[in-house]
């Protein structure tokens, strides 16, 4: 089944189910004292590799199984993210939002300046699985 490229919205590694809710509760735990999960929205779907239809030379790993290598994660006001590694993206850094406050949206994440190494308590989520996956609108 084909999509007309007009209508892919954005490319991206979707994680599984499993590897979302594991971010998940790694972030409720982690950030528990920091932030209010009733009001932040939690993400934990992809890490983006492109906007619109993956480039020529990816189209093949469309479907693909993807290990992401979660090596740090980063701060701000609006938004909470972790940094990965283990597939090409776009982005100057590789990440898969986690949450966003009420008045963020998930973009923000690439204006995240502070970035810290992975720490023990990151050992739930030390490796990802997502699916090679470009989105429609």
């Amino acid at each position: 089944m084909s999509q007309k490229s007009e209508n892919i919205s954005y490319s991206a590694v979707v994680l599984t189910e499993e590897s979302s809710n594991r971010l998940k509760e790694w972030a409720k735990e982690t950030f528990k004292q920091e932030i209010t999960f009733d009001s932040w929205g939690l993400y934990c779907h992809h890490m983006t590799i492109c906007m619109g239809e993956l480039p020529a030379i990816l189209k093949s790993d469309i479907g693909t199984s993807v290990t992401l290598n979660v090596n740090g994660y980063g701060k701000s006001n609006n938004t909470i993210a972790i940094r990965v590694d283990g597939f090409y993206t776009k982005n100057k850094i590789p990440h898969v939002t986690v949450a966003i406050s009420p008045m963020g949206k998930p973009v923000m994440s690439n204006e995240i300046k502070n970035w810290y190494p992975a720490n023990n308590g990151m050992k739930s989520i030390l490796k990802l699985e997502g699916i090679v996956t470009e989105i429609s609108r």
